[in-house]
């Protein structure tokens, strides 16, 4: 499917309309005039560090995206880079945010690379974010008892996921089976090249250091939930405004809803109260953070995938005309056309 397709303005509207329905339903519980209260001490201030610190978030991400390129010696110019990397932030309005893998096909648009190479970029990605939510999780353990089962699960999952990229016969009897399953069948045709690039990616020393920078670059998120809790006047130490954030997000992950719609807000809102923080604040604090984080995200994701699109059309207009120019020349023998690789430009 083309990723374009999964932003349709059908699409986006349901996704606007289920995250409005979400926040209705926090105020309801919160009570109005209580959140309002929360409120009025949320200053402009406070808003640009949230949002500075969810913009420190996407830079050291960013940063994760780079290295894996570099592991499979992948070089992309880093403007182009960038901007599929922030077009791929968009896609977290898909389920379970399995839109990412598109990253892949933007850049065989950009830089005429091909898919098998990058996708293996984009799945070490996730399993490392996910892996570094769940040792911030694991650091704040104490915060909430409901994480510890929740943990376990989560690292029993991974450990499975580094075995089969690990394994050859394992990931060989995947791919033999994943065949016969129409929806896996173009995917798993590729399973050579993919495995050969999960050894060459998935090394302990990449996933570690890869690890280091989601728990990192994630962790700014919580401290972006405890900075907000501290100027509300609530009392939730650093260490548990971590662990809620880094397990609401995996939370709302694993239910494979787009954005975790619904089902992180719960986790936050739950988490929260078990924090000991009153109903009208965690509900206001709920979806301040979600407006700073996700929808932040979304609309630097929107923007961007609109930026890419625009530049990739005019690329390809100026390639036409390029190519129009030198169809007009003479085919006079004595005069000499210049090589198609001088005029031609790289899509």
């Amino acid at each position: 499917m083309e990723p374009r397709e999964y932003i349709t303005t059908k699409k986006l509207t349901f996704f606007v309309l289920s995250g409005a329905i979400v926040f209705a339903a926090l105020i309801l519980i919160g009570n109005y005039e209580d959140m309002y209260k929360s409120l009025q001490m949320i200053t402009p201030k406070v808003i640009v560090i949230l949002l500075g610190l969810t913009l420190l978030n996407i830079a050291f991400r960013f940063l994760k995206w780079e290295y894996f390129l570099r592991v499979l010696d992948i070089k992309v110019p880093i403007k182009s880079s960038l901007m599929v990397f922030l077009s791929g932030i968009a896609m977290v309005i898909t389920p379970g945010k399995i839109g990412e893998v598109f990253k892949a096909q933007l850049l065989k648009e950009k830089e005429c690379i091909e898919r098998r190479k990058t996708l293996v970029v984009i799945f070490a990605e996730r399993l490392t974010d996910v892996i570094g939510l769940t040792v911030l999780s694991i650091l704040g353990i104490w915060s909430t008892a409901i994480n510890a089962w929740a943990i376990v699960g989560i690292s029993f999952i991974i450990a499975a996921l580094i075995f089969l990229m690990k394994n050859e016969k394992a990931f060989t009897f995947v791919c033999l089976h994943g065949k016969k399953v129409p929806i896996l069948r173009d995917q798993v045709a590729y399973g050579d090249d993919v495995y050969n690039n999960c050894r060459q990616t998935l090394t302990i020393k990449n996933v570690i250091l890869a690890t280091i920078i989601s728990s990192i670059s994630w962790s700014f998120e919580g401290i972006a939930l405890f900075f907000l809790l501290q100027n509300i006047g609530e009392n939730v130490s650093l260490m548990a405004s971590i662990a809620i954030f880094s397990f609401s997000s995996i939370f709302g992950a694993i239910l494979v809803l787009p954005g975790g719609i619904g089902a992180a807000e719960g986790s936050f809102f739950t988490l929260l109260l078990l924090a000991g923080v009153p109903k009208s604040t965690a509900s206001t604090t709920t979806i301040i953070i979600r407006i700073t984080t996700l929808w932040f995200g979304v609309a630097i994701g929107l923007i961007s995938l609109f930026l890419f699109d625009r530049t990739l059309k005019k690329s390809k207009v100026h390639q036409n005309d390029l190519d129009n120019e030198m169809s007009l020349l003479p085919d006079d023998p004595t005069i000499s056309k210049p090589p198609h690789d001088l005029y031609e430009i790289k899509i």
